[in-house]
């Protein structure tokens, strides 16, 4: 996260807004997204509640047919203290020669 804020809601729509333009460099959707994972600082923990309102709250608003598997691991501190980081991994759906989608 490169943002200044500290409040968890927007420090969540800011990394997913980051995490999206990403994505988007590489010609992909959020729904290319596989599984999301999530580390946030001990401090946070109390707002676990808005990263995940915020996190949902952003998916719903890209309508995100899928949404990622998601896993939250806690730490002590993070590089730049950021309250919180995000990790998507995603896949490009490629065709095979009768048409079909694979993942």
């Amino acid at each position: 996260y490169y943002g200044d804020s500290t409040e968890m809601g927007v420090a969540t729509t800011a990394v997913m807004q980051q995490t999206l333009g990403k994505l988007q460099e590489i010609d992909l959707s959020l729904d290319a997204a596989v599984t999301a994972d999530v580390i946030i600082v001990e401090s946070g923990r109390v707002h676990m509640g808005e990263l995940v309102e915020a996190y949902n709250n952003f998916l719903e608003a890209h309508a995100v047919a899928k949404p990622p598997t998601l896993s939250i691991r806690v730490v002590a501190a993070i590089d730049l203290d950021s309250p919180l980081e995000i990790t998507i991994t995603a896949r490009k759906a490629t065709t095979t020669g009768k048409g079909n989608a694979q993942v």
